[in-house]
């Protein structure tokens, strides 16, 4: 627990990855108990154990909540629909732009996933790429 100038006590958790001193927040007392953050705390411990920076892995879980609230699959239509004018051209310039954008991607793509084909449309927007969306 830290206690900080103004009174606030928070829980930080101190750790070591890939040879950096880190802290992660584990929440605000009375907010967070005392046994909910020890759970924090052991679910941090546990991840370095399987060498995964729990920082990190808390940033991806926020991520992909904000992701999966903002992109439902009418918003993702709406707004490639608000994009594009029609809706035949964009069929056609789809399967143009995946394998463009496949390339340059460092992982996977699951285009089951609406805000996938999304962020594709978006990536090969900003690159300039011949098959422009």
């Amino acid at each position: 627990m830290i206690v900080t100038r103004t009174g606030s006590k928070l829980w930080r958790f101190a750790y070591r990855y890939d040879g950096k001193q880190k802290l992660l927040a584990l929440g605000q007392y009375p907010i967070v108990s005392l046994l909910d953050a020890r759970i924090k705390r052991d679910n941090a411990k546990r991840l370095l154990t399987e060498d995964i920076d729990p920082s990190v892995e808390r940033k991806a879980e926020r991520r992909d909540a904000r992701m999966a609230r903002a992109n439902t699959f009418e918003a993702v239509a709406k707004e490639l629909m608000d994009k594009f004018e029609g809706g035949v051209e964009l069929c056609e310039r789809l399967p143009l732009a995946v394998p463009l954008s496949a390339e340059r991607c460092d992982a996977g793509l699951n285009l089951d996933q609406p805000f996938a084909v999304l962020n594709l449309c978006k990536r090969l927007r900003r690159s300039g790429s011949k098959a422009q969306l």
